[in-house]
């Protein structure tokens, strides 16, 4: 067990799922070196690493290359490195969270071994999330795929417990998922980004919030309860409901909120004086960018947004700033015009709403879109 742990962590380490055969004898090497094993079966374990049970032949047999027989064992096995890793509390975490996106499968069987250790808690989580904070906080040369993975394992942590009070979580990005169930008390939410997360049937209960940010995250008005103090209607960019319907209109997102039990009152969002109707008409576009990209100009189900009078000063400022991109496709016939996204829709509302971090074409083409507006 300790030498797949082992193999699974190197793996991850040089982000790969496939060493070759004598980079397997390596590492048996160092792991058998500790164990107290007599010198004959050292010698014996070191060779035929390579062909134990749960590993397999590679696709570069040249090289005598080997992998895990399966997806599921190599998550298997990274999941308990990574949960002694977090049990230990001493220690960096950035280095194994710094390599690749965690499937949330690995981060549910890293929550399990936490429980099967007897050591998960209401009273011990906050404990375990200090250390995952502390690797997102601290400045790493792969820092925004540490801020997710240990999002991802706190979220995990989180539904394993259930009921979590007086927890600190700070830095880090929770990167879609589930929270639906989860009870926070008493807890600090403080430069955290929750991005296509579902909270439906999440509680947080008299909590705080600094400077969090919500992306297209799904709400139940009868079941999710956001008794957050702070948080601002400008902090919501879209919010999906049951039917993964997006609302980005912020007089429906306030309405929404209030819903919710958010304290929140009604607020200008916007930086730009730019008219409702044109704000209406690229709500409808991002919509749109949703189901597809590309998107067709011929497409019947998009004729309230190329039917739009608004449409032809929209579409070129959006060209202009090079936000999207037409294309002219010839599928054996008529050339059909074709619209191709370059803007991410949360970066596009954070624009209109005057944030100093989106890209300057973003900015520049709501400066343009306001002084458009201005003139009808």
């Amino acid at each position: 067990m300790h030498l797949m742990r082992e193999l699974a962590e190197d793996m991850w380490n040089q982000d790969t799922r496939e060493l070759d055969a004598r980079s397997i004898r390596e590492v048996a090497e160092y792991v058998v070196e500790n164990e107290g094993l007599a010198n004959g079966t050292k010698e014996v374990v070191i060779e035929r690493m390579p062909t134990l049970a749960f590993l397999s032949q590679g696709e570069a047999p040249a090289r005598r290359a080997g992998t895990f027989e399966h997806e599921s064992f190599f998550f298997y096995f990274l999941g308990k490195t990574i949960a002694s890793k977090i049990l230990e509390l001493e220690g960096d975490m950035r280095i194994i969270l710094s390599r690749s996106p965690l499937p949330e499968d690995v981060a549910d069987r890293v929550a399990i071994e936490i429980e099967n250790s007897g050591r998960l808690s209401s009273e011990t989580v906050p404990d375990f999330v200090n250390k995952l904070v502390y690797a997102a906080k601290t400045e790493w040369t792969r820092s925004t795929q540490v801020k997710e993975n240990s999002g991802l394992l706190i979220m995990a942590l989180f539904r394993k417990c259930g009921r979590v009070g007086g927890c600190t979580v700070h830095s880090v990005v929770f990167p879609g998922g589930n929270l639906s169930g989860v009870v926070l008390k008493e807890c600090l939410l403080d430069n955290v980004v929750f991005r296509r997360t579902n909270l439906t049937a999440a509680r947080f209960e008299d909590c705080d919030a600094n400077d969090v940010l919500f992306i297209e995250t799904r709400l139940n008005s009868a079941s999710t309860r956001l008794n957050l103090r702070g948080v601002k209607v400008s902090q919501f960019l879209g919010i999906r409901d049951s039917e993964n319907r997006i609302d980005y209109d912020p007089d429906i997102i306030t309405q929404k909120l209030v819903d919710c039990g958010a304290p929140v009152r009604k607020e200008s969002t916007s930086h730009f004086s730019v008219s409702s109707e044109y704000v209406a008409l690229i709500q409808r576009l991002m919509r749109a960018y949703r189901r597809g990209n590309p998107i067709f100009a011929d497409d019947r189900r998009l004729a309230a947004i190329f039917g739009d009078p608004r449409w032809p000063i929209l579409r070129r400022l959006l060209i202009e700033h090079h936000l999207i991109e037409e294309e002219y496709r010839h599928p054996g016939g008529r050339p059909k015009e074709v619209y191709r996204r370059r803007f991410l829709a949360e970066d596009l509302i954070l624009g209109l709403s005057g944030d100093p971090g989106v890209d300057q074409r973003i900015q520049n083409f709501w400066k343009d879109l306001e002084a458009e507006s201005s003139q009808i």
